[in-house]
């Protein structure tokens, strides 16, 4: 028989979904319990995490052991699940703490408790173009999505949808197209996907399907996970900074180590969320808030990096500023979401990471010596060395952008930072009164020479026209 105490109300198709796992093997009289118990219940009862990882597959410069490896379950159910209970005495004891270990999930993710990581609206997310604009100088944590953020995984998760939709029968046998996917499956949890395309089928056929189709898609990703673009330079940083990390996805576990292995992260992670052993996958912000509480820090404390709509918005209501990767979605899609900053991989992410091995990058690393006239968090200027008029300094941002025609909309806040340093220089040295020009190159005929984008300003001199 089954056991179960619920405080708090969840969909009932979650329930089920869990009990049916639950009771498909244990032994008569095993008690069974909803995961999202041990994802919720603070310390010494820790939220689910991945069990410890081999550290045969150090990161160089990067190592992170998984800092306290936990069980599955917390100790009274491990030992429950363990032993049948075959006295009365022993399904007391268990219904007991069962009641009291549920009975504390519902207190904590009650409705009121939840709502204090809450934000009003997924759409006022503030807009930034560094990641020190986004959250400040607090940062303790980064918590990563898996799907597309670590690694893009969508193209092989479309093919295992598509193939298993058509064996069904959906869509009368055709494929489903891409923005099909893009609404309704990429970043969701799997019974939100089958509730939406086979709403009519009984819970254990669904079940079947949608682990049919993550078999599917881990034979598939084996020795073909690759990181997104800038990734390990990120994660180095990351780590020698000294943030606390953890993966927070509504993948099954199954997949989710998969792709940490794949990609060579075991020690990387301090703990793992999955959306399914919350109470409420995303886009609601479970996991998040469970992912803040084992790491032990606040929403301001934290930010999120995600690339489907789901996982922006449930950052958002959990009030923790997110970066958007366009892995899959447009930037309109992440910033109506709640996004607020948007980019297309990780690099130019790091706070200062200057612009690969270009000379300017090189300038603001100080690895070249220039004779600099202004510096911040965002921007540089140094006088040119082959001046082209008395005064001839060159502004430069310290994320690398090509150059202008290469911006994205999201650059809007750094090229403004740009132009009004180029003002704040320009009147530091004396052109104000007289007037001066700023030029901007952008490619081969426009004589751009240095691919990071950078503004020149000209004075002392009687400018002619036309420039060029």
């Amino acid at each position: 028989g089954v056991l179960f105490l619920q405080h708090q109300p969840i969909g009932q198709r979650a329930l089920r979904t869990q009990l049916t796992r639950a009771i498909s093997g244990p032994a008569l009289g095993t008690i069974a319990q909803h995961p999202s118990a041990a994802a919720a219940v603070p310390r010494p009862l820790q939220p689910l995490v991945h069990q410890p990882y081999s550290e045969t597959l150090p990161q160089p410069d990067a190592a992170r052991v998984f800092r306290r490896p936990v069980d599955r379950m917390p100790l009274p159910i491990a030992a429950a699940r363990a032993e049948p209970l075959r006295s009365i005495a022993g399904i007391m004891a268990a219904f007991v703490s069962v009641a009291g270990l549920l009975f504390s999930v519902g207190a904590l993710l009650s409705p009121s408790t939840v709502q204090k990581w809450s934000m009003a609206s997924t759409t006022g997310a503030k807009q930034a173009s560094t990641i020190p604009e986004l959250v400040g100088d607090g940062l303790k944590a980064i918590l990563f999505d898996i799907d597309g953020t670590l690694c893009d995984s969508d193209d092989l998760h479309y093919i295992a949808w598509n193939e298993m939709l058509m064996e069904a029968g959906f869509n009368d046998g055709k494929p489903i197209d891409g923005e099909f996917f893009k609404q309704y499956i990429s970043g969701q949890h799997n019974q939100y996907i089958m509730d939406h395309c086979f709403p009519d089928w009984p819970l254990d056929k669904q079940v079947a399907f949608f682990e049919e189709k993550e078999l599917r898609y881990r034979t598939a990703a084996k020795g073909n996970v690759k990181a997104l673009e800038g990734l390990m330079d990120f994660v180095k940083w990351a780590a020698a900074q000294g943030y606390k990390t953890a993966a927070v996805t509504n993948a099954p576990r199954e997949n989710a180590e998969v792709m940490i292995e794949g990609l060579g992260l075991q020690n990387f992670f301090d703990c793992v969320v999955i959306g399914a052993e919350c109470v409420r996958a995303k886009p609601n912000p479970d996991p998040y808030v469970m992912a803040m509480r084992f790491l032990g820090v606040d929403a301001n404390e934290c930010m999120v990096i995600e690339d489907s709509p789901a996982g922006v918005k449930a950052a958002a209501q959990a009030g923790i500023p997110c970066v958007g990767l366009t892995t899959s979605q447009t930037v309109e899609t992440l910033r109506e979401a709640g996004a607020g900053l948007i980019a297309p991989n990780y690099v130019g992410l790091v706070p200062g990471e200057i612009g690969g091995d270009t000379i300017f990058g090189k300038i603001i690393r100080k690895e070249i010596p220039s004779n600099i006239e202004y510096e911040d968090d965002y921007c540089l200027a140094f006088h040119d060395i082959s001046p082209a008029a008395p005064v001839h300094i060159l502004v430069i941002p310290k994320k690398p952008i090509a150059g202008i025609s290469r911006a994205v909309d999201d650059d809007a806040a750094i090229l403004g930072r740009l132009l009004i340093t180029a003002r704040n220089v320009a009147k530091k040295v004396g052109l104000s009164e007289g007037g001066y020009r700023l030029v901007i190159n952008d490619g081969p005929d426009g004589a751009q020479t240095v691919p990071h984008i950078h503004v020149h300003i000209l004075g002392g001199r009687q400018m002619g026209w036309p420039p060029g």
